[in-house]
C-alpha cells in the first residue's frame, strides 16, 4: 500500500491555493485514504497528515531527530511545525471573545470601517423613536457611514528559531508543548492588540464610554448597573468582561443568577426575556488603570470590534540555516481592528 509523502508540489499548491497541507493531501492521496479507511476503520477519524506521520513511523513518544530518518520524509517536520503553531494560535486566541464574526478581507493595508449613527438629521434621539409619522412624513434615519479615519494594518506574528542540537533528542510531544506555548503567546498579544482599540478607539471619536462604581469594591449592583448601561446604548446584552487581576478575582467570588427560582411568593419565579442578566465571559486581562483606579471592560462580542485582515498575508513559512544548523518557522498576518459600534462596549471605573 503506497505511503503518503509531502511532496515539493504539495508544498507549493498550499502556497499558491492558501490551504492547508492536509487539504491538499486529502486530494493528491483520495484514492489512497479511502483505501486504507475501507481496510481499517480505525484510519477514519485521521487526517492525511496524521497518516504522513504514521506511515514515518513518527508518534508523540519519538524524538525529533527521527523525523530526518529518510529524506523523503524531509517535509514532515515544517509542515509539523507550521500545522502545531496554526492550530495552537487558533485555541489559545480569545479573540472570538471580543471580536464580532470572521475577518473581514480586504486588498489592502488600510481600511476605512463603516459605523452606525442612530442620530437622525434633525440631531435628536428623540426623532429616532418609534412613534406615529405624519402622513407623507419622513421617517427617522438611521445612517451606515464610512468612518473620517482610516486604520492601517500591522503585521502580528511569531518566529521559532531552534538548532538542531537543542531539539533532536527531544520527545515530539514536548516539543510541540514548547510550540504551544509559543503560539499561546502570540495570541495573547493580538487579543492586548484587540483591547486596546476597544478601549481608545480607532480614531474615529469612539473611545468606550465610561461607568464609574459607587465604591473601590466591585460589586453585584455594579455589574447589573453596567449591563444596563450597555443596554440602554445598543439594545446588546453583556456578554463579556475583560477585567485586570484584582477586579478577576474579585468576579470569581461573586454569584448571582437572576433567574434562580427566587420569587416575589414562593414557588413563583421572575423571568427577564431581554436577556439583560444573561451569562457572562470574564477573561482575565491588562485592562489599564485610570490614575490608581482599577477598572475593567465590559461588551458585546458581537458588536464591539471587528478584525480586518490583508487578503493572502497569513504566511507560515519555515526555513534551514545550513553553516548553524538552525530551524526556523514563522507563522504571520497583517490585521487591524475597528469599532463599528462605539457603545457596544463600555468602561467600569472603580471609585
Amino acid at each position: 500500500m503506497a505511503k503518503i509523502i509531502i511532496k515539493d508540489e504539495h508544498i507549493q499548491d498550499s502556497k499558491t491555493k492558501c490551504r492547508p497541507v492536509s487539504d491538499i493531501l486529502a486530494a493528491a492521496y483520495e484514492g489512497e485514504i479511502a483505501d486504507r479507511v475501507a481496510k481499517d476503520a480505525r484510519l477514519k477519524d485521521f487526517d492525511p497528515f496524521q497518516l504522513a506521520m504514521m506511515d514515518a513511523g513518527i508518534s508523540k513518544n519519538s524524538k525529533v531527530k527521527d523525523f530526518y530518518a529518510t529524506n523523503e520524509n524531509r517535509w514532515l517536520f515544517p509542515v509539523f511545525i507550521d500545522r502545531t503553531l496554526t492550530e495552537n494560535v487558533a485555541k489559545s486566541n480569545l479573540l472570538q471573545y471580543i471580536v464580532s464574526g470572521s475577518p473581514i478581507e480586504i486588498d489592502a493595508l488600510a481600511a476605512t470601517g463603516s459605523y452606525v449613527d442612530l442620530i437622525s438629521d434633525e440631531g435628536s434621539k428623540d426623532a429616532v423613536r418609534k412613534k406615529r409619522v405624519a402622513e407623507g412624513s419622513e421617517l427617522p434615519k438611521a445612517v451606515i457611514k464610512l468612518g473620517e479615519k482610516s486604520i492601517t494594518l500591522s503585521k502580528y506574528g511569531r518566529a521559532v528559531e531552534a538548532t538542531y542540537e537543542s531539539i533532536q533528542y527531544s520527545s515530539v510531544d514536548l516539543f510541540a508543548k514548547q510550540l504551544e506555548w509559543i503560539a499561546a503567546d502570540a495570541s495573547n498579544q493580538e487579543f492586548e492588540r484587540g483591547l486596546q482599540v476597544i478601549i481608545d478607539g480607532d480614531g474615529n471619536d469612539n473611545a468606550a464610554p465610561v461607568t464609574t462604581a459607587a465604591s473601590s469594591t466591585i460589586t453585584v449592583d455594579d455589574i447589573l448597573t453596567l449591563a444596563l448601561a450597555l443596554w440602554k446604548d445598543c439594545h446588546a446584552p453583556l456578554t463579556t468582561i475583560v477585567a485586570p487581576e484584582a477586579l478577576y478575582k474579585s468576579l470569581n467570588k461573586m454569584m448571582f443568577n437572576a433567574n434562580d427560582k427566587i420569587g416575589y411568593i414562593p414557588g413563583a419565579a421572575f423571568n427577564f426575556p431581554q436577556g439583560i442578566t444573561k451569562d457572562i465571559t470574564v477573561i482575565l486581562g491588562d485592562v489599564p488603570q485610570s490614575g490608581s483606579k482599577d477598572q475593567l471592560i465590559g461588551l458585546n462580542s458581537d458588536f464591539a470590534l471587528a478584525k480586518y485582515l490583508a487578503r493572502g498575508s497569513q504566511i507560515s513559512e519555515y526555513d534551514n540555516d545550513i553553516l548553524t544548523q538552525r530551524k526556523i518557522g514563522t507563522i504571520s498576518e497583517t490585521a487591524g481592528f475597528t469599532k463599528p459600534f462605539k457603545n457596544a462596549s463600555r468602561i467600569l471605573r472603580m471609585a
